[in-house]
């Protein structure tokens, strides 16, 4: 069978190898004469094929030449900025209860600064979560740093890492907005990351109806942090054993009758 009767796309879908060809001459001199024409199009067919071929034969995954210069850097916020700045919690003991857990000490978030030359990219994540979220105004680049006093000729990160530390101590960048919405607005691709944590979320309508309210007074109740809500996929969710725990709670010590809920 001839190479050249085969498109890529047919070598993929039936799944064929070096082995079901003549030659593989035959498909260099194929991609010389195409340059020689000045065939791009067949050039870059073929050249694909060659290729594909090739990494099938030596089980190649990774593409070390796709590699770029591209540095990810990282570094702890320190305790008084996740207790002072973020309203964490003084206890590393003290987990969020229900479907997804997080140390609401915020020791395990990361911020993580890409350096891509002359712009970086920050994001934050939880490595017990495995996801990472933009972080502050997630680009910076050499031009939005110029009126800072940091030194101009440090590395690039590291002046990224002193502007976010001046925004957070400014109050530009709300760190317990940026830290609580880490864990309470979970993206779509991170669905799958939590699993079956996210079984135990229920709707607003859901937890009314458990707790005997109407739905405007579920998310007034989230808002005093009386439940614990997410934003799952863009769709707002309560966390089951919170709601299950605000029962035992009105059983134990009777409903509000009036003034903010009691927690």
């Amino acid at each position: 069978m001839k190479l050249s009767e085969k498109t890529l796309a047919e070598i993929v879908e039936a799944g064929y190898s070096w082995a079901d060809f003549e030659s593989r001459e035959e498909l260099l001199q194929s991609i010389d004469a195409a340059r020689a024409e000045g065939d791009t199009e067949r050039e870059m067919e073929d050249g694909l094929k060659l290729t594909y071929l090739a990494e099938k034969e030596e089980q190649s995954i990774v593409d070390v030449e796709s590699m770029s210069d591209c540095d990810f850097h990282s570094f702890e916020l320190t305790s008084f900025a996740r207790l002072a700045y973020a309203h964490g919690s003084c206890s590393w003991n003290d987990r969020a209860v229900g479907a997804i857990e997080y140390d609401r000490s915020y020791d395990d978030i990361r911020v993580l600064i890409e350096d891509m030359g002359d712009i970086c990219a920050v994001y934050i994540k939880d490595y017990g979560f495995g996801y990472i979220k933009p972080f502050g105004e997630c680009l910076y680049a050499i031009e939005d740093l110029e009126d800072d006093e940091f030194d101009e000729d440090a590395p690039l990160y590291l002046r990224v890492a002193m502007r976010i530390e001046r925004d957070v101590l400014s109050g530009a960048i709300d760190l317990a907005v940026e830290l609580s919405d880490y864990y309470h607005e979970i993206p779509k691709t991170a669905i799958k990351i939590l699993g079956d944590s996210l079984n135990d979320l229920v709707t607003v309508q859901e937890a009314a109806d458990a707790l005997g309210v109407s739905a405007a007074r579920v998310k007034k109740m989230l808002s005093d942090g009386v439940l614990d809500g997410f934003k799952c996929a863009g769709r707002l969710k309560i966390s089951k054993a919170a709601v299950d725990a605000r029962i035992e709670y009105i059983a134990e010590h009777g409903k509000p009758t009036r003034g903010k809920s009691r927690k």
